[in-house]
């Protein structure tokens, strides 16, 4: 047996459809939609109502969120298409920034590798920076205009399918702005900018927020545009009580509530008699639950039609009906050709650096798709807070006009993160890590970028990064580097009856490193490099370790492969890290030999919204004539790293490593980038420490495995964790960091 998404009895529609159909087809009907967040969804259920009960609609006006519905609506989509764009939309991805991490350059994915979580505090000219909103909603203006099918290159909101108005506020003075034309795109976003969140759209010299301060469900402008009847979706303004209002945050987001309500009453008292008020019972819903959608929609569908007595005065017969939807389909796609692409950019990036993106060529029809896909691309380098596009016409004949603004606030930042690694019961290490970031040094996007972390492994590391094209494929990233880290003699290297203990060791290097980019999934670099340092024990429990110094020097190359959704909980995805190290006497090596390491991760999703996943990864660390010296000595132990032992617990010269993980995401994602899932999962684990290279062998690994819980936090990710050994020792972890690539296992960028 089936159930309909959508119970409204079938008896009772079945006798209003026998109802006498209104006669007067010339009559205009007007649809207003309210705002309310994530309770605007319930448009889609009253316009799928108002679809099978044959009420036509020949106007349209929508505050915020019933702006992006009505605005949909306007363009020709119809009540499928619009359940299948609510059911389809990344949320979380609209309210962040940042491209999808999958598609951002490798450059940037890098800015991941070294301090986890997003803790920053962005930095202008003079000074930090002082944001008119938490996001820009670049990604919200490409979220709309993704589904626009065509309309958006109407600046005329009458030569719509369907005429629209959109209400959006002046900041300054806080009245309505009743908006008619322009980019579509632009005036949707504006009237949905949460004040605070998104920021204000510029349009004609005014700061535009969210519509619902000044006028949240537009009556008024329905009555402008001359219709017969109203039919008005009220998705209500819900008040507080007085002892559910707490703190700073919920008086003021009641005062909101106050003057939305105050000027949501004033636009309902101008209906009319003839007009009907749909209210959807949705005061359970928050503003921000859009992923209760299904539920949403289906609140607002029952609502419509169980005011299908009221509205069957306006039902068309079935011929009227067939010519009402063939003049309200979709817009073509514009195909013109284009004969000139032109560039409005204010930053101090090359004007060829975005050119550089954009497929599109003059003389060929245009491709939005493929526009709208290099647009990310370079909006993905993050040199600019926005990037439009739209089509003008003036003498030399049609073209593409790509507006792209200056991300001052993200020429420089500073971000934060915490490191904290506890086997509880017994040590704890303690970080804190900080980075700096300035880009746009220079017209091809030079960056300087460095990185300190404080605690119980200090280090630090300076880069030059420098694009030799505007494509940015040729590079050349001279750095130098710091690192003071703990090496244990326990392993297979050292008789445990002599000495064991712990060194320090410390490592100054210098590389001069030359790279190319593959696309945004793959990157080659190439250098020589000097290091030098010295080791000395820090903690002996049978006799003093040897101490000493040493040089390095020789070639060194890297290769890196990365498109993980995301680095800490992935759900699909690959990374694969290679180096190689040879020593040379002749740039300072004390020692000829060579190094080689090899990290891969992949993640697999399974089941409905990827839930369940499959994640596979592998280590292999590899040493040749390498002297059983401190630092040639890779390190075993800890969580995800050999669970079930204390954090580097044994070294060796040669590692072998692989790990199987099942991950479930217990909670959805939140809408808004600081609001993480949680997740469960458990990993099998094998290992083993070798002294010379010909020893590796895979079947001699030991086992291990652990259960966890996880999260990802603004500073990091953090995980709960129990690992045991086949050994049966076992650890509690307490980790806010990323377990996974510690000290010797991090990429670099």
């Amino acid at each position: 047996m089936t159930m309909s998404l959508f119970p409204f009895p079938r008896f009772l529609l079945a006798t209003v459809l026998t109802f006498p159909m209104a006669t007067a087809a010339a009559e205009r009907v007007g649809l207003v939609l309210a705002g309310g967040g994530a309770r605007g969804l319930a448009h889609v259920g009253v316009i799928r109502a108002l679809e099978e009960l044959q009420v036509p609609v020949h106007a349209v006006t929508g505050t915020s969120m019933g702006a992006l519905v009505g605005g949909l609506y306007s363009a020709g989509m119809d009540a499928a298409a619009l359940d299948a764009a609510v059911a389809d939309m990344d949320w979380s991805q609209a309210f962040r920034d940042t491209e999808q991490r999958a598609l951002r350059p490798q450059r940037r994915k890098g800015d991941d590798y070294d301090a986890p979580g997003e803790l920053r505090l962005q930095l202008s000219k003079s000074g930090p920076a002082d944001p008119l909103g938490v996001l820009e909603g670049q990604q919200a203006r490409a979220m709309i205009v993704s589904m626009l099918q065509g309309a958006e290159y109407v600046s005329d909101f009458d030569q719509l399918p369907r005429p629209y108005r959109a209400v959006a506020t002046d900041i300054a003075t806080g009245m309505p702005v009743v908006l008619a034309q322009g980019d579509m795109g632009s005036v949707m976003r504006a009237s949905m900018s949460i004040p605070g969140l998104l920021a204000p759209v510029e349009m004609d010299g005014r700061l535009l927020v969210d519509g619902g301060a000044s006028m949240n469900i537009p009556v008024q402008p329905a009555l402008d545009m001359g219709v017969d009847h109203l039919i008005v979706v009220d998705i209500g303004t819900h008040l507080k009580p007085q002892d559910e209002i707490g703190g700073m945050v919920a008086v003021a987001a009641q005062l909101v509530k106050l003057m939305s309500l105050r000027n949501s009453n004033e636009q309902l008292a101008l209906m009319r008699p003839e007009d009907v008020l749909i209210a959807p019972d949705v005061a359970s819903i928050g503003l921000l639950d859009f992923y209760e959608a299904e539920q949403i929609v289906a609140l607002g569908y029952e609502a419509t039609m169980a005011m299908a007595a009221q509205l069957q005065a306006l039902r068309l017969s079935d011929a009227a009906w067939q010519d009402y939807v063939a003049a309200t389909q979709p817009l073509p796609q514009a195909r013109q050709q284009v004969d000139f692409i032109a560039l409005d950019n204010d930053s101090n990036i090359s004007d060829q650096v975005l050119l550089a993106k954009i497929e599109q060529q003059k003389g060929q029809p245009l491709d939005s798709a493929t526009l709208e896909r290099n647009i990310a691309d370079a909006y993905a380098l993050g040199y600019w807070k926005t990037i439009e596009y739209s089509l003008v016409t003036d003498e030399r004949g049609e073209g593409v006009q790509i507006t792209a603004r200056a991300s001052e606030r993200e020429a420089s930042s500073l971000k934060f993160s915490l490191g904290l690694l506890s086997e509880i019961g017994d040590q704890t290490d303690f970080g804190l890590f900080g980075s700096y970031l300035a880009r746009d040094l220079n017209s091809r996007g030079g960056e300087l970028y460095g990185s300190l972390e404080l605690g119980d492994r200090p280090a630090a590391y300076l880069q030059f990064y420098q694009p030799l094209d505007y494509g940015s494929r040729f590079f050349i990233a001279p750095a130098i580097s710091y690192s003071d880290k703990k090496v244990t003699s326990l392993g297979i290297e050292f008789d445990l009856g002599e000495s064991v203990g712990d060194w320090r060791v410390e490592t100054t290097q210098a590389e001069l490193m030359a790279g190319f980019q593959f696309g945004d999934s793959a990157q080659f670099q190439v250098g020589p490099f000097r290091a030098s340092g010295h080791y000395d024990f820090s903690r002996t429990a049978t006799a003093d370790l040897e101490e000493g110094s040493f040089d390095e020097g020789g070639w060194l190359a890297r290769f890196r492969y990365d498109t993980l959704d995301d680095l800490y909980f992935p759900t699909r995805g690959n990374f694969l890290y290679a180096d190689y190290q040879y020593h040379d006497s002749a740039l300072g090596a004390d020692a000829e030999l060579k190094r080689a390491r090899l990290i891969g991760q992949s993640a697999i999703s399974l089941g409905a919204d990827d839930q369940h996943t499959l994640i596979f990864s592998g280590r292999v660390f590899a040493s040749e004539d390498a002297p059983a010296q401190p630092q040639n000595l890779y390190q075993l132990g800890g969580l995800f790293n050999f669970s079930g032992l204390p954090y580097n617990a044994l070294s060796g010269r040669q590692l072998a490593f692989v790990m199987a993980q099942y991950q479930r995401r217990l909670t959805q994602p939140g809408v808004l980038p600081f609001v993480s899932p949680i997740y469960v999962g458990a990993s099998i684990e094998g290992a083993e420490l070798w002294s010379f290279r010909e020893d590796i062998s895979l079947g001699e690994l030991n086992w291990a495995g652990s259960l966890y819980v996880g999260t990802d936090t603004p500073v990091g990710p953090v995980y709960f964790a129990w690992g045991v050994t086949s050994d049966s020792a076992d650890t509690f972890y307490l980790a806010l960091s990323w377990p996974f690539m510690l000290d010797d296992l991090r990429p670099g960028r």
